[in-house]
């Protein structure tokens, strides 16, 4: 069952990078002809991520992330992705239990009462255990920064405070406090009921703007657990700075600062002025490198044209 979002992977990344609070009046933001805002300035495309962060808004930070002749090319891509392996009968019983589970009534307490044996190991083991896959997994993610060849050595050092400032979290975090657990269930549950999903086949089959707004559902369900295991994603998000720190013509760079867990960070990001609004260069980049590919992986009309007159000719 493929149920991904690859499609938009690399946009939303993108505008996490790009997030930080300013005036919506001084920073200048139009309206495109879809209705998507269009960000008439560097600092702009920046308010205009961080307000769709804290309105738990996945689809306004993807749709105005890229520029609007762009969005085509990811509807195309997610249609794509969607019908790319037929749904086995096997598939459609996992997700249909799956829904179940989730959604019937009562589902909260029946989990519950399904994991609470249990429960007592699972906090004997991770008292033990927990501590050593913490440092296991911060050493293997440093290891992987250290090893990408695309990040300078600045970005190297953010990069490994980052994963430091999300270890002091985790390491704190109360993952099997009982309490927390049961609420965890719920709020997993009231997400998959508000998403309204009735099968497979209806998820596949999902336009790509529906599909996003169901992932508002489910970027705030991430937003509330994170925040469950005591995770401060509002103190994040307020703690937020920006400041443009070079833009010549319809090139800019900004710097955006923040605070983690008392851990200063900070991000700088390359953006573009295409089509009136300011985005994200890495995602034009890539989105317009997959498009070429697209193009060049299709035979042209002219090459169609040529072939037929050539059968013309040996006829």
């Amino acid at each position: 069952m493929r149920l991904t979002l690859k499609p938009l992977a690399f946009v939303a990344l993108s505008c996490l990078a790009l997030t930080a609070c300013k005036d919506e009046e001084s920073a200048g933001v139009g309206s495109a002809k879809s209705g998507v805002k269009v960000a008439e300035s560097p600092l702009a495309a920046v308010d205009a991520n961080i307000e769709a962060l804290k309105n738990n808004d996945l689809k306004a930070l993807v749709l105005s992330s890229v520029p609007p002749s762009m969005t085509e090319h990811l509807r195309a891509k997610w249609k794509s992705e969607m019908n790319q392996d037929p749904i086995t009968e096997e598939d459609r019983a996992k997700f249909a239990e799956a829904l179940t589970m989730l959604t019937a009534p009562g589902a909260e307490q029946k989990i519950w009462t399904d994991v609470q044996p249990k429960f007592a190991e699972w906090q004997k083991e991770a008292q033990f255990q927990m501590p050593m896959y913490i440092g296991i997994g911060q050493g293997m993610l440093g290891s992987m920064v250290d090893g990408n060849e695309d990040l300078t050595e600045a970005q190297k050092t953010q990069a490994k405070a980052g994963i430091g400032a999300f270890g002091t979290w985790a390491s704190s975090a109360k993952f099997l406090d009982a309490d927390l657990a049961q609420k965890s269930i719920g709020i997993v549950c009231h997400a998959a009921r508000e998403m309204k999903l009735e099968s497979l086949d209806q998820a596949r089959a999902m336009p790509f703007d529906e599909a996003l707004e169901k992932g508002n559902i489910a970027f705030k369900a991430t937003r509330d657990l994170l925040d469950n295991y005591g995770f401060p994603t509002n103190d994040v998000l307020k703690s937020l700075k920006s400041e443009v720190i070079a833009q010549n013509g319809d090139t800019a760079k900004v710097k955006v600062t923040y605070q983690m867990f008392g851990t200063p960070l900070e991000v700088e990001s390359d953006l573009v002025k295409l089509e009136g609004g300011w985005y994200s260069k890495e995602s034009v980049e890539k989105i317009r490198a997959e498009m070429n590919g697209s193009a060049n992986s299709e035979p042209s009309p002219d090459a169609d044209a040529a072939e037929g007159s050539d059968e013309s000719a040996e006829g």
